[in-house]
C-alpha cells in the first residue's frame, strides 16, 4: 500500500467519527469526543492552564461547532483539522478569560464607586501579538512578491489549516512529494525570513 492511500485511509476512518457524531451512529461520536478530551488535556499541560470548568465549556464549544459545522467537513475532516479547532477554541478561552472585567461590589461612598475599566491593549501580551502579526505580514509580505509566491502563501496556508499534504496536493495539482517538499523549502524561508525581518 503506497503511503498515500495508506494517507487517505487514515483520514477516512477519522471521517467516520465525524459521521458517528453527526448521524448519531455506532458510539454516537464518543471516540470523536475522547479525541477532543485529549487534545484540551494536552493543550492545558503544554499552553494553557484551564480549570475543569473551562475545559468542559471548551469541550462544549466544540461540540457544538461540530454539530452546527460538521457537515462541511465531512468528507475531508482529518485529525490535524480537529487538533486546530481544538486550540482555536482554547486560545478563545484564554482571551475570554484575559478580558473578564472584575465586578465591584458597590462601595459605601459614592466617592469609591468605580466602574471597570475598558479593555485595552496593554504593554504585554496584546503588544506581542501585535508584533507577531506585523511581523507574519512582512514575512508573508517577502513571500508574496517572489514569483511563486502567491502560490506559495495558498499551499501554506492550506498546510496551517490543517489540511493534509493529499489535500493540498489536490488542490494544487502536484503531487504529495512535491508539496511536501515545498513545505520543507517554505519553512526554512519562513525560519530565515522570521530572523531577518523580526
Amino acid at each position: 500500500m503506497t503511503s498515500s492511500k495508506v494517507i487517505q485511509n487514515n483520514e477516512n476512518n477519522f471521517s467516520a467519527l465525524l459521521v458517528n457524531y453527526l448521524d448519531q451512529k455506532n458510539d454516537n461520536g464518543a471516540m470523536l469526543l475522547e479525541y477532543i478530551d485529549r487534545y484540551i488535556a494536552h493543550i492545558c499541560r503544554t499552553h494553557y492552564a484551564f480549570n475543569f470548568s473551562e475545559q468542559e465549556d471548551i469541550r462544549q464549544e466544540m461540540a457544538i461547532i461540530l454539530l452546527c459545522q460538521g457537515e462541511t467537513y465531512r468528507q475531508r475532516f482529518a485529525k490535524r483539522l480537529l487538533y486546530v479547532m481544538v486550540r482555536n477554541q482554547c486560545l478563545d478561552q484564554f482571551r475570554k478569560q484575559r478580558r473578564h472585567l472584575t465586578t465591584f461590589v458597590s462601595p459605601a461612598s459614592k466617592e469609591d464607586q468605580q466602574s471597570a475599566p475598558a479593555p485595552t491593549i496593554s504593554d504585554g501580551a496584546d503588544a506581542e501579538l501585535f508584533q507577531h502579526l506585523n511581523c507574519l505580514e512582512r514575512i508573508f509580505g517577502e513571500i508574496g512578491a517572489q514569483p511563486t509566491g502567491a502560490e506559495d502563501v495558498k499551499i501554506y496556508t492550506q498546510y496551517a489549516f490543517g489540511l493534509s499534504h493529499l489535500e493540498i496536493s489536490l488542490s494544487a495539482n502536484r503531487s504529495v512529494t512535491a508539496i511536501a517538499r515545498r513545505l520543507s523549502i517554505l519553512r526554512d524561508r519562513l525560519n530565515k525570513l522570521k530572523n531577518d525581518l523580526c
